[in-house]
């Protein structure tokens, strides 16, 4: 959108395609077959070809190591760059959670969101018979995303608290509004019934065993012990947001109004007033783009010789320091 306003965009991506999280990849040779929505595939597809006819420089396969005022220093293979920017947007996404539990080192155990990783890049699935557990964004969406592969489960065991349900309810009203990204969410939760794996809620005392690799997975149900083959457990903890590069810049998380999350500083260090969802940030000319909650997109540095981002000189809230819950 801002190279399309006609403003000179460089985007640093440490993946090797465009994409970000949710299309990681979808312009790879064979990503067709991987991706086990259709539809992420054509919106991915649509994206990449509207980011690569806006004409802003893709610099893949690019890590930084090194933000400062106005200087981002990255590696490129063998290349160091060395980008001076009037803007930098930071769009890193979240990571998921590490929760650690009793047998999470052993071979066989892995984060459902790696596992996912996986299938939209390299096409693997994980060894059967496949474990779903935890609680968050993504343990329903992995679970459909393997199902739609044909790839059987043998169980699902979700961690959420039954009053967590009640908690919800009073935001169903907003929640409509994003009606089809609840609609989503319930063909997840469809899938998972019409194949026919078992589902048990309220889960805890989750447990991997085996002895050279994961053999089982033991856990409690509403007061009753289980025991279940696996061969692989992937595992949802939930996520957090990936706040390494905004903290190197000394921009500090508030936790807003709705449970919102904006970056903020002012140059000593003073807490900024607020009023209601409108930002005020001493993070100048730095805007934070990623994510705590949901599913995050991929990283990017922006770099403007015109003068700055046009419309962030019209409102200081229209390019807000943020991260607002993947």
């Amino acid at each position: 959108v801002i190279a399309e306003s006609g403003l000179e965009v460089v985007l640093v991506d440490e993946q090797a395609f465009p994409g970000g999280q949710i299309y990681r990849h979808v312009t790879a040779p064979g990503a067709e077959e991987r991706f086990a929505e259709a539809a992420d595939y054509r919106d991915g597809t649509e994206l990449v070809r509207r980011f690569r006819r806006s004409g802003a420089e893709y610099l893949p396969e690019t890590t930084v190591w090194f933000l400062e005022q106005d200087r981002i220093l990255a590696s490129r293979g063998e290349e160091v760059l060395d980008l001076r920017a009037r803007n930098v947007i930071i769009a890193v996404g979240a990571m998921e959670r590490p929760v650690p539990f009793r047998g999470w080192t052993l071979p066989g155990v892995m984060n459902a969101g790696a596992g996912d990783i996986l299938l939209k890049t390299a096409g693997l699935l994980p060894e059967t018979p496949v474990v779903l557990a935890g609680s968050g964004p993504l343990l329903y969406l992995v679970a459909s995303h393997l199902i739609r592969k044909g790839h059987p489960l043998a169980a699902v065991l979700d961690q959420t608290p039954p009053s967590n349900m009640l908690k919800a309810a009073p935001h169903l009203p907003a929640g409509l509004l994003g009606l089809p990204l609840l609609l989503r969410g319930l063909s997840m939760l469809n899938d998972v019934r019409k194949s026919g794996t078992p589902v048990y809620r309220d889960v805890s005392g989750i447990e991997a065993q085996g002895a050279d690799r994961l053999e089982r997975v033991s856990f409690f149900c509403k007061g009753t012990a289980h025991t279940l083959e696996a061969a692989t457990l992937l595992y949802h903890g939930g996520v957090i947001p990936r706040t390494h590069m905004a903290n190197a810049l000394g921009c500090a998380p508030a936790v807003l109004d709705r449970g919102l999350r904006r970056l903020r500083q002012d140059g000593a260090g003073r807490r900024v007033r607020r009023r209601g969802l409108q930002p005020r940030t001493r993070c100048r000319r730095r805007w934070d783009s990623g994510r705590t909650g949901g599913s995050g997109r991929g990283g990017a540095a922006g770099r403007h010789r015109a003068g700055g981002i046009q419309a962030a000189q019209r409102t200081p809230a229209a390019f807000p320091c943020r991260t607002d819950g993947i």
